[in-house]
């Protein structure tokens, strides 16, 4: 059943991003974002009787590379669960404001389960997507939902989602630009 609900949890998300890649978002100008501090909270295998609280940090890059914009990130759980990645995340604009934005991104990292939930591997791949407003500050709230998975490494192959709450703020206020 967990397995069947995993599957069907990233086949969501694949559908929800080609539905607002197909949908027709705008472009931000070019430079328009900075890069972002994202602080998150929130719950980890949020569905399950292994759930557990769940605390973040990710750096998104403000340049992009063609439409792709490198993150790299760590979170931890209530349960000692520690992962941290590396990836990449795409904004698409929405609205004349352009300030309804959807990133859909995906990863790959390192997993210890610490006392929690066992993922049947150390290497596990992130994805899913954020929804967030941008405010004329440039700083966003959202909320964003994830899916942990080993992509059958081995054995055993539980999964997990998440779902967090966003806060986005732009590096040039911490750099002091």
């Amino acid at each position: 059943m967990t397995v069947a609900l995993s599957r069907l949890a990233t086949l969501c998300i694949a559908v929800v991003a080609l539905f607002v890649i197909s949908a027709g978002p705008e472009p931000a100008r070019a430079g328009e974002d900075p890069g972002y501090l994202i602080i998150n909270a929130g719950a980890f295998d949020f569905h399950r009787d292994t759930s557990a609280a769940q605390f973040g940090a990710q750096y998104r890059m403000g340049k992009k590379l063609w439409i792709i914009k490198p993150v790299v990130g760590i979170f931890g759980t209530s349960d000692g669960a520690v992962y941290g990645y590396g990836g990449f995340g795409i904004d698409l604009y929405f609205g004349k404001c352009k300030c309804i934005i959807f990133t859909p991104d995906f990863a790959v990292g390192y997993f210890d389960k610490g006392d929690g939930k066992d993922l049947g591997n150390k290497v596990e791949f992130r994805s899913g997507g954020e929804v967030s407003y941008r405010f004329q500050d440039r700083s966003r709230i959202g909320f964003a939902i994830h899916h942990l998975s080993n992509a059958s490494l081995s054995d055993s192959n539980p999964g997990e989602e998440s779902f967090m709450a966003n806060y986005s703020i732009p590096i040039n206020w911490i750099m002091g630009d």
